[in-house]
């Protein structure tokens, strides 16, 4: 078994952490560019996970999370099995099971379930939902990214109606070829997060506005920046001027010193981890907190 079980609680200190460190279920249609809810573009998942953007609970993930227990009895009475939440991780990526049941401790999940708790109940879409096709496609890349993760050999997707008090089964079969494009993003992703490179703009990303003062802003910022293009320029033909009578000395004249200076060499940081072999989490304790900011860019 190539999947590592990791001994956290849910919603803990802990598992919000871990979950900064591994690309997740949850996450998954984000990645798909297919998010029905926050965060919406890969942009705002990397702000999620550097802690400079929040995700609200809203009342919905509230009644998921406070139905959980109810939903576990019924499905445990419905299959005569006996599981548990699970934290589990496969390289990078995470999932963090609602329920999953491992008749060895030291084998493989032979069986997990992704609980969802609809705010309409028995009127919801997914309470009607009978096969999956009827599946939203957001849910439905949450769980080839739990089998993708976890290699178990069937998960269900339980549905729970409030008003009745009952659940509805709906088997998700493994789907390989979906989760060879959900490692493909994944990969590109974590590039991007890893590197601390900008993912391109998704259309959600960019608000595109109309408004007089903003324009003017913009107009005279441009001009600015003209300027400032051809006086850089200027004094970038007079530094290669003045560094010719400079040669190899350091001079002084009208109040002016040229200084020669020696600086090293910048370190290599991804040669310098190869060799030293420094794990990520150990370059991780040193790293500041992110920040956010914006910046202006031609389009």
């Amino acid at each position: 078994m190539t999947v590592q079980v990791h001994n956290i609680e849910q919603r803990t200190d802990e598992w919000h952490a871990w979950r900064k460190e591994h690309g997740t279920a949850s996450n998954a249609p984000c990645i798909m560019k297919a998010a029905a809810f926050a965060p919406y573009t890969w942009r705002q998942l990397i702000e999620v996970m550097t802690g400079v953007r929040e995700i609200w609970v809203t009342s919905a993930m509230r009644r998921g999370s406070e139905s959980e227990e109810k939903i576990q009895e019924l499905y445990e009475a419905t299959t005569g099995e006996g599981g548990y939440p699970m934290c589990l991780s496969n390289g990078f990526l995470g999932a963090s099971l609602d329920w999953g049941y491992m008749p060895d401790p030291f084998g493989d999940i032979e069986r997990a379930a992704e609980f969802k708790t609809p705010n309409k109940g028995s009127e919801s879409p997914l309470w009607k939902a009978e096969t999956v096709d009827d599946v939203p496609m957001h849910i439905r890349f949450q769980i080839q990214h739990q089998y993708l993760v976890s290699e178990a050999q069937q998960i269900d997707l339980v549905v729970y109606a409030h008003d009745l008090d009952k659940i509805k089964i709906i088997p998700i079969p493994s789907d390989r070829d979906c989760q060879g494009a959900l490692r493909e993003q994944w990969d590109e992703f974590w590039h991007y997060y890893l590197t601390g490179t900008l993912p391109p703009a998704q259309p959600r990303d960019i608000r595109e506005i109309k408004d007089q003062e903003l324009n003017r802003l913009l107009l005279e910022y441009r001009k600015v920046c003209d300027q400032m293009a051809d006086l850089k320029s200027n004094q970038e033909s007079l530094k290669e001027d003045i560094f010719k009578y400079a040669d190899e000395s350091s001079v002084s004249c009208n109040g002016i010193v040229v200084e020669r200076v020696v600086r090293k060499g910048n370190v290599d940081w991804k040669e310098l981890c190869e060799d030293q072999q420094l794990h990520d989490s150990l370059i991780e304790k040193f790293r500041k907190p992110s920040t956010v900011y914006h910046k202006i860019r031609n389009f």
